[in-house]
């Protein structure tokens, strides 16, 4: 399951969705199990009416989207580890590539 914050516009989405599935196929996940939603706020509440009813065994979320403790009530609640991670740096396709891989897993 990955999770991202809901973008302005429909064209939009429809990019997000299509990078964060190509990037997750391209390290080796099967597309049908790939599954991308939105969340507007990165609330709790509001997150974990968008999983209700997934059966994910991670959540993956950009870090920005929400804070530590917020992450560790939905892993809670879920019963599944929250991993959240920076989002890559974007620059011009001839100039030098930095990727930032931080990531931090919250399992409760």
């Amino acid at each position: 399951m990955i999770l991202l914050p809901e973008p302005v516009g429909i064209d939009a989405a429809r990019e997000l969705e299509a990078n964060a599935k190509n990037r997750a196929q391209a390290i080796g996940l099967s597309p049908v199990r790939i599954n991308v939603r939105f969340v507007h706020d990165g609330e709790a509440d509001e997150t974990l009416q968008v999983l209700a009813g997934a059966q994910e065994r991670l959540i993956v979320m950009p870090r920005a989207a929400l804070t530590p403790s917020v992450a560790s009530r939905i892993a809670a609640a879920r019963g599944v580890p929250v991993l959240l991670v920076e989002a890559e740096a974007r620059v011009a396709p001839d100039g030098p590539r930095e990727s930032d891989t931080k990531t931090s897993e919250i399992t409760d």
